[in-house]
């Protein structure tokens, strides 16, 4: 994804309006998912591009033990 070319404008203004990302199962989400969330988050708001996930409020639960952390390591 660079600079939102992956999506329409319309699915673009579709993620301007999300407030809130609610992530289950942290043991599986991946930096290299977390970091493709952001972007998809900073290329949909131009006023907070800057901001970490464009200013949003982001829910991560799960059970950080519940899988090896080895799955951390891999993306790094």
């Amino acid at each position: 994804i660079r600079n939102g070319k992956a999506f329409t404008p319309a699915v673009l203004a579709e993620f301007r309006k999300v407030r809130w990302v609610i992530l289950d199962e942290m043991s599986l989400i991946s930096l290299r998912l977390l970091h493709a969330i952001d972007l998809i988050m900073r290329s949909a708001d131009d006023f907070f591009k800057e901001e970490p996930f464009a200013a949003r409020s982001i829910v991560i639960c799960g059970d950080p033990l519940q899988v090896s952390n080895y799955i951390f390591l891999v993306d790094l």
